[in-house]
């Protein structure tokens, strides 16, 4: 086994000119040490870094070097669990990290640097600390019912209600916090020549489909990722949707259909000169087959009376039932686009350090919390004893916990960490 070459004392945080070398002492890369001492540092133990040139070739072989020394690979997230396991990160926090690198547009950067900063993990611990306070003013009354007040059932129901309100309020945002995270595949569908492509160039702010008079000019699915409200959403257009029997186009056909299944949204599109024509139904009904949202849109109205291009609406509407107000726009001249980014990205961007919930296990947790909390009110307004109370407040608190991670069992915790990427 290699030995290290002679220890030298280095302060921390300082960095250190050197050469690293190979066995036969051939000189691979001029680079840069730093070293960081316990507890101050990312893991919240000893750590040394080295900074080489770039370039895949020259870092694989220092990295080659290093691992000679009786060094092994990070697995995926390592060193990030480490810093939670070390109490620098809890665990909503450290879950912000694999958000952060994951982030396709800025917004979303902001709202996992807020969730890095603590700031879904301070909330939920005030709103933890609020509850052991009301569970502590229940269980006084059990443990000492001889020497304190009779228990203010009123004052307990006032206070959990108000930590309902602050937890529906977080999960009213898990909405756009999930749609930060995790983004957006919207499949736009219609008959051929209804500006389709039009519409797809329009939503992402440059040509990129080919656009022409010609029916049909799309044969395959065209796909292209767009930022559309802080939302990183996936624009896929397709062939348009009718009946032929040119076999390439019905093919175009199927696959727009196929990339439909798959969408998180679809938007459909029917064109206000001529109306909703036998073609457009094939379109609305594969819509309403998905189960998934449909984004109505009448495109060209800058070609028609109001009146004309309103009616189509209407019918566009009342043809995919309720929940669906078709919209009215031209790709041509960007009328009521920004309400289509609206409908498309439905996110409620807050300022400060509103806190949101970014996925689903948070979500669950503090829906897990509002029922516990729910229960707790109905018991004491139902009059029951203090001990079933004091059950509820504990469930509550157990959920908030598992947001921050306290007392997490193992396999949830390398369940989270084992989709980091390696080396973070």
């Amino acid at each position: 086994m290699p030995r290290w070459p002679q220890k030298r004392v280095q302060a921390p945080y300082t960095a250190r000119y050197g050469t690293i070398v190979d066995e036969q002492r051939n000189k691979i890369d001029d680079v840069i040490l730093l070293v960081m001492h316990a507890p101050h540092s990312y893991t919240g133990e000893n750590t040394v870094e080295i900074s080489c040139h770039g370039g895949n070739t020259v870092t694989a072989m220092v990295l080659n070097e290093v691992l000679r020394f009786n060094i092994r690979l990070a697995d995926p997230g390592e060193f990030t669990m480490r810093a939670f396991l070390n109490g620098r990160l809890d665990l909503a926090q450290a879950e912000a990290v694999a958000d952060l690198i994951n982030a396709r547009t800025q917004a979303a950067v902001r709202s996992a640097r807020r969730q890095l900063e603590g700031g879904l993990s301070g909330l939920c611990t005030q709103l933890r600390s609020d509850v052991v306070g009301i569970l502590a003013a229940v269980e006084v009354t059990i443990d000492y019912s001889d020497e304190v007040p009779e228990l203010d059932l009123g004052s307990i129901i006032q206070s959990i209600r108000g930590v309902i309100r602050k937890l529906e309020r977080l999960l009213a945002s898990s909405i756009s916090g999930r749609l930060f995270r995790e983004g957006l595949h919207v499949v736009i569908l219609g008959k051929p020549n209804v500006g389709k492509s039009s519409l797809l160039n329009r939503l992402l702010g440059y040509d990129r489909a080919i656009v022409s008079d010609t029916a049909g000019t799309t044969r395959d699915v065209l796909q292209e990722a767009a930022n559309i409200r802080g939302v990183p959403v996936t624009l896929v257009d397709t062939a348009g949707l009718r009946e032929t029997n040119n076999a390439i186009e019905r093919q175009g056909v199927e696959r727009a259909e196929g990339a439909a299944i798959a969408a998180d949204a679809v938007i459909v599109v029917v064109d206000a000169v001529t109306g909703i024509t036998s073609d457009d139904k094939r379109a609305l009904t594969t819509a309403r087959n998905l189960g998934i949202r449909v984004v109505p849109v009448v495109n060209r109205c800058d070609l028609t009376p109001v009146s004309q291009s309103s009616s189509v609406a209407k019918e566009l509407s009342q043809s995919l039932g309720k929940d669906c107000t078709a919209l009215q726009v031209s790709a041509l001249t960007g009328t009521g686009i920004t309400a289509l980014q609206d409908t498309i990205a439905p996110v409620d961007v807050a300022d400060g350090e509103y806190a949101y919930v970014t996925n689903m296990r948070h979500e669950i947790a503090c829906r897990a919390a509002v029922e516990s909390l729910q229960r707790a009110v109905l018991a004491t307004e139902s009059g029951m004893p203090s001990d079933f109370i004091t059950i509820d407040l504990h469930g509550a608190i157990d959920a908030l916990s598992e947001i921050t991670g306290e007392g997490a069992p193992d396999e949830l915790i390398h369940r989270i960490f084992k989709d980091f990427c390696v080396g973070k």
